[in-house]
């Protein structure tokens, strides 16, 4: 009987030295926003909560920014007579105004309003298609981000043209991280990796167990994101970046194409032309301290190519380009 309660003994220490030296568990959570697969992995206590509170923030920030939802504020704007100021929420007013101030740091390469150009081109639909020349022309007629009206004093946005239409896809995700990460700060969590299709918050970094902390002499370490290998399976890696507390956001014409003629039509559009923007590179990473930030900044770097990098230097930390 003692042989057989020093063996239970025994073990039962062994469970709980297992439990030490095992690296915290993370809490993930994965859903479907902004047309996105979006996974949150969180550390640290009360991360549970933390994490839905997370999510229901970036839902929240969904409704109100999908252009392509008939009840959203951006639908509202959208439907607007031209010339007429809709009053938004202070969510949407904040995004407009820091996506027309890209607009005019870069001359126009940033453009909110080519959704007129978008839906013509119909890519990631069942309906994509090379419009004729002509088309492209009269929907470039509705598009110019100079003609975007805003007021601070009573939050309205204006547009001013007949047919203009906002699309806020390339700014909005990265909106979204940033409110994702702000919340998961306010339920005391420290340590978190938010990806929101592309978009990665990394807060902190990545606790380790306790041999791992015994061996470095450190509880954490940073996390690694990888950068997707450009025309190649999901998953593949081109690059891996080992960072903290930043984030990091691809643009490239590997998501959302179709190909016509041996032609590939990319989702990205050069404001000028209306046509896929031809870039000189498959992608751009941005890595920066706020997401949106680099959210538009990827897209212009993307449309540019290495010729602009060096530009803007104050908005971002990095730039990567994949060819």
């Amino acid at each position: 009987m003692k042989i057989i309660k020093g063996v239970l003994c025994a073990l039962v220490i062994l469970v709980l030295l297992l439990g030490v030296f095992r690296a915290p568990e993370a809490y993930q959570e994965t859903t479907y926003y902004f047309d996105t697969v979006i996974t949150l992995t969180v550390y640290g206590e009360g991360r549970e909560a933390a994490t839905e509170a997370a999510i229901a923030r970036i839902g929240e920030l969904d409704r109100l920014m999908n252009a392509h939802a008939e009840g959203s504020e951006l639908a509202k704007i959208n439907r607007a007579p031209a010339g007429t100021p809709t009053e938004v929420s202070e969510e949407v007013f904040t995004v407009i105004s820091r996506a027309l101030f890209f607009s005019k740091l870069t001359d126009g390469v940033f453009d909110i309003t080519l959704k007129p150009v978008s839906d013509l081109w119909g890519i990631g639909t069942e309906n994509a298609r090379v419009p004729a020349e002509e088309e492209i022309r009269a929907a470039l007629l509705s598009t110019g981000w100079e003609s975007v009206g805003l007021s601070e004093d009573d939050y309205t946005v204006t547009l001013e043209k007949e047919g203009m239409a906002l699309d806020l896809g390339a700014i909005a995700k990265g909106y979204a991280a940033d409110e994702a990460a702000r919340v998961l700060k306010e339920h005391g969590i420290e340590n978190a990796c938010l990806d929101l299709g592309g978009n990665i918050v990394v807060m902190g970094e990545k606790p380790v167990g306790f041999w791992e902390t015994i061996t470095s002499g450190k509880s954490s370490r940073p996390f690694v994101v990888g950068i997707q290998k450009p025309d190649a399976p999901r998953g593949s890696i081109a690059r891996e970046l080992t960072v903290s507390d930043v984030s990091v956001v691809s643009s490239g014409d590997y998501e959302r194409y179709f190909e016509e003629d041996g032609v590939r039509y990319h989702h990205i559009f050069d404001a000028k032309t209306g046509m896929p923007a031809k870039s000189k590179v498959k992608s751009a990473t941005v890595v920066a301290k706020n997401a949106m930030d680099a959210d538009a900044l990827s897209t212009v770097f993307f449309i540019l190519g290495d010729e602009a990098e060096g530009k803007w230097r104050e908005y971002y930390e990095e730039v990567l380009f994949e060819r």
